[in-house]
């Protein structure tokens, strides 16, 4: 299934644009994918992964026990551009990673035995053109832009006090990078921009749709 879906985020863009005019299949795609991820059964050492060329995933149980022992909440990067040593990645601009703040995981907790904890990252941004955005916005996305997400599964959440935080590469020193959750106009301000030498820093402040987990 990985493949396949991995071969179709290789297809030209054009012939996708043809293809698939509305985003319904990417959508669909997308769904899959993520469905997927909530619902898998896990291996016994609780961590499912895979790796395709374009599209990665990576759900993990998180119980009581294992949660007393995470620190700062878990990040996630892409295995291409994961460290070797440690999956919890700084903010010295050296890797691309999101990171679900501890407290969710807390709150989580409160209310079931145990959370899965899953990742997406795809390759570039292919299933995510303008016609697939669920908003009225008027965005432009670069089809080369990589696309990471993270969410937690069962469970919806709101007014998260720490903060989720999103790092990636800006390939492009002068583009200019855009949070769907951040309206220009808007005096609420949900996503904090701050550039990193090439990397972008994304940090998600109390009260942004960002803070909830569904």
């Amino acid at each position: 299934m990985f493949v396949v879906i991995s071969n179709m985020m290789a297809v030209n863009d054009s012939v996708l644009e043809e293809c698939d005019k509305n985003g319904f299949v990417t959508r669909g795609l997308v769904q899959v994918v993520d469905t997927y991820a909530a619902a898998a059964r896990l291996p016994s050492d609780g961590r499912l992964v895979i790796v395709s060329d374009n599209v990665a995933l990576e759900a993990r149980e998180v119980s009581p026990s294992e949660f007393r022992a995470i620190a700062d909440g878990v990040s996630y990067s892409s295995p291409e551009i994961k460290s070797t040593d440690s999956s919890v990645l700084g903010e010295n601009g050296e890797d691309i990673f999101i990171n679900i703040p501890r407290e969710a995981l807390d709150r989580a907790l409160r209310q079931l035995r145990s959370v899965r904890v899953q990742f997406v990252s795809y390759r570039n941004s292919k299933f995510f053109r303008q016609n697939n955005s669920i908003s009225g916005s008027v965005v432009s996305y670069g089809a080369k832009q990589r696309v990471i997400s993270a969410s937690l599964s069962n469970i919806t959440i709101s007014n998260l006090t720490e903060l989720l935080v999103y790092n990636f590469q800006n390939k492009n020193g002068n583009s200019k990078q855009i949070c769907v959750y951040w309206d220009a106009e808007s005096k609420l301000q949900y996503c904090v921009l701050r550039s990193i030498y090439r990397y972008v820093a994304l940090r998600v402040q109390n009260g942004g749709a960002p803070n909830e987990w569904v």
